[in-house]
């Protein structure tokens, strides 16, 4: 159980994780993407909208 829970803690700052698993690589880069356009359309938006 607790080599699970620290194995499931150190997911994500384990880097050959990742690269041992292409496809959640792959799925990792996509939602990295996809939070970067998010980002820049939520910046966009506030920019272009009127604050007064």
């Amino acid at each position: 159980v607790y080599n699970s829970l620290s194995d499931l803690s150190l997911f994500d700052d384990v880097p050959h994780v990742t690269v041992s698993l292409p496809p959640f690589k792959q799925i990792q880069s996509s939602v990295s993407e996809l939070g970067i356009k998010v980002k820049e359309f939520c910046e966009a938006g506030l920019h272009t909208k009127p604050t007064s």
